[in-house]
């Protein structure tokens, strides 16, 4: 009788441990990044909805009485590649240029943008995008799909002037990162840089939106580096 009653006890001890280090190592693995990638068209909806609406972050040209020139957002061109992403806390992170230039893997996990979008997933999307991949053609005018490596030669040769000969009715370039979801599908996080010449500002930002309907609102914007 005393070893069932000596069972009954440890019984009593133990299950409740176990349950707890089972709960514990489930909201870890809840917590770890697990990226996954929105579709090919949602991909497209993104970005071309990112792109449309361009005037709520364009900025008109100062004119040479330094007030702001009356100038419509142009079109931008789009390069046909994801931006890379990078984890510096990563032990095997590869020497990329891209890890020397803004975003940083620390400016998306900053607490500060932890009420506007959640950790969990801005973490992720640097996670899915550790390498290039395509970009489509979103197929509107406010976009200009070319060549990654014809535009940056472009700019590096004479400080934009190459770059705006070639391409006299755009901005500046853009590119996006692949997009995630969340594992519900409801919401989804994207990355952008747009880079302008002159006195216009070059940026890069966090959307995050939510499923609507067919499409996407977004209810969150970050912004993560800017000059």
């Amino acid at each position: 009788m005393s070893a069932i009653f000596a069972s009954v006890a440890i019984a009593a001890v133990v299950v409740p441990i176990v349950a707890q280090l089972r709960l514990e190592r489930e909201q870890r693995a809840a917590r770890e990044p697990h990226p996954i990638l929105v579709t090919e068209e949602e991909q497209l909806q993104l970005v071309r909805q990112i792109l449309l609406e361009r005037r709520a972050f364009h900025v008109a040209p100062l004119g040479e009485n330094g007030r702001l020139m009356p100038v419509a957002p142009g079109p931008m061109v789009l390069l046909d590649t994801s931006v890379v992403l990078c984890d510096p806390t990563s032990p095997d992170r590869k020497p990329d240029p891209e890890c020397r230039e803004p975003p940083s893997f620390f400016s998306f996990a900053a607490i500060d943008y932890d009420n506007v979008i959640p950790r969990k997933l801005r973490i992720e999307l640097v996670h899915a995008n550790e390498k290039r991949d395509p970009i489509r053609d979103p197929g509107i005018p406010e976009a200009i799909l070319r060549p990654r490596a014809q535009i940056e030669a472009l700019v590096r040769v004479d400080a934009w002037e190459s770059f705006f000969r070639a391409y006299p009715e755009a901005d500046g370039y853009i590119e996006f990162s692949r997009a995630v979801r969340s594992e519900d599908g409801r919401y989804a996080l994207i990355y952008v840089q747009r880079f302008f010449h002159g006195t216009c500002f070059s940026a890069g930002d966090l959307h995050y939106f939510v499923r609507s309907g067919n499409g996407w609102r977004r209810i969150g914007v970050a912004g993560i580096w800017v000059s």
